[in-house]
């Protein structure tokens, strides 16, 4: 029998769904169920990546809906200096932006990007991708 954390897991994802994004009208709720399987080790940040995953597939199909890219509707709904997150504190001193576009330029992503849809087209099984994937991790001392 092994230690569960699935439901520490869970309240840390559900207060970290909404990463690097406002979105004033997100509201969370969140199930455990129990299966056949035992559990995992648990992995630093728990529950964050869960939370990026469902965050960024939500966006993926706002974007999709939208007729625009899941970079574009990112940065539309990045958070800005003076906005409450969904756990209520307000972002002070916010870099985002600035990392952003750093990491931009300096990744050489449009070019990356061309590069893939050059190989993507060429190849009919074989497919590439590449993602930027923003996180806000807040630190806790207790759940």
């Amino acid at each position: 029998c092994t230690k569960d954390d699935s439901e520490s897991n869970l309240i840390l994802a559900l207060r970290w769904c909404d990463h690097c994004y406002c979105i004033p009208n997100l509201k969370t709720t969140g199930r455990l169920y129990r299966t056949n399987l035992a559990s995992n080790t648990a992995c630093r940040a728990p529950g964050s990546v869960q939370a990026c995953h469902v965050i960024d597939t939500i966006l993926n199909r706002v974007a999709n809906s939208c007729g625009m890219t899941l970079q574009q509707c990112q940065e539309i709904n990045f958070y800005q200096n003076g906005q409450r997150t969904l756990t209520g504190d307000t972002l002070y001193g916010n870099t985002l932006q600035r990392l952003w576009e750093s990491l931009l330029v300096s990744s050489n992503i449009t070019e990356r990007r061309h590069e893939i849809e050059r190989f993507n087209a060429q190849n009919r099984w074989r497919k590439r991708g590449l993602g930027l994937t923003p996180c806000k991790y807040g630190v806790v001392g207790s759940w």
